[in-house]
């Protein structure tokens, strides 16, 4: 079997080879995965999203915020290294995930723009308030006797 599929050889000399060869930070090269990058930037996309959207759920605005981290890091990483890694124009693996992360945060930023929506117009009212509130105008014009 090539590669690593069978795992890790039993030779000693081969097994040393294979794990020179790993490279154990290689998914943190661009840090979107890395705590300690996206932390800082999901903090100012947290304080940034909060005053934009007072309104939105708390577990909502976290996980934008932390797109939103992930998204610049990305972004940063694509700047310095390019989109494509091949003369055949194949994109990095981090190019298809920022591509997926702007998806899901375009989906985000339009729950929390209804969640916003949504707040604003409502006041506390049930159905019942509001058809009550409905009927009491109604009376209020027609002079509330019924005799229009």
């Amino acid at each position: 079997m090539s590669g690593m599929r069978g795992g890790l050889s039993k030779d000693v000399e081969k097994r040393k080879r294979q794990l020179q060869n790993l490279n154990s930070r290689a998914h943190e090269s661009h840090g979107v995965y890395s705590i300690e990058r996206t932390r800082p930037l999901a903090e100012r996309h947290t304080i940034e999203l909060r005053r934009t959207f007072p309104a939105a759920d708390d577990r909502l605005i976290a996980a934008q915020a932390q797109r939103a981290a992930a998204i610049d890091l990305a972004w940063a990483w694509l700047c310095e290294h390019g989109l494509v890694r091949t003369a055949k124009g194949d994109p990095f693996p981090i190019a298809q995930l920022w591509r997926r992360l702007l998806n899901d945060s375009d989906q985000a930023h339009r729950a929390l723009e209804q969640q916003q929506r949504e707040a604003a117009t409502d006041h506390g009212q049930t159905l019942a308030d509001i058809e009550a509130e409905i009927l009491a105008r109604r009376e209020l014009g027609s002079g509330g006797d019924g005799d229009d």
